[in-house]
């Protein structure tokens, strides 16, 4: 292989160093990796280190303190609750004003309702006497 063509391909081969780690790759590419590996010895070093790396890391992996409590606190201060007015959180009157409301405005439909469904009233005057002459 000439140099150009290794660059290319040492480039694309350490680009997917991970997946090929994790087996999160197709079967081509992968057989394509293990025929490079053995050749190369920049890419063998590189997938070694990288496989060390990952191989050695802790598995408590996560942000740092400072980085979980920043969050933390951004959160809490996004889901803060929103201040309500005393006014109308308060309730002004009994427990028996409610229904007492109620009832009057019910009675005033039907008074509505009634005046609306029954048939007008009309003031007939009686008719006025004949003269027969």
């Amino acid at each position: 292989m000439n140099e150009a063509m290794n660059t290319g391909l040492c480039t694309r081969i350490q680009l997917e160093l991970v997946a090929f780690h994790f087996g999160a790759i197709e079967p081509e590419l992968r057989a394509e990796k293990e025929q490079h590996l053995p050749l190369c010895p920049t890419c063998l070093a590189e997938f070694l280190a990288l496989k060390r790396a990952i191989e050695t890391a802790e598995s408590d992996l996560g942000p740092s303190r400072a980085a979980h409590d920043r969050l933390r606190r951004a959160m809490a201060q996004k889901l803060q609750p929103i201040p309500i007015p005393h006014a109308v959180t308060s309730r002004a009157g009994s427990w028996w004003e409610r229904p007492v409301a109620f009832l009057v405005a019910s009675a005033a439909v039907d008074v509505v309702a009634s005046s609306a469904c029954s048939p007008p009233v009309t003031m007939v005057s009686p008719p006025a006497a004949t003269r027969t002459r």
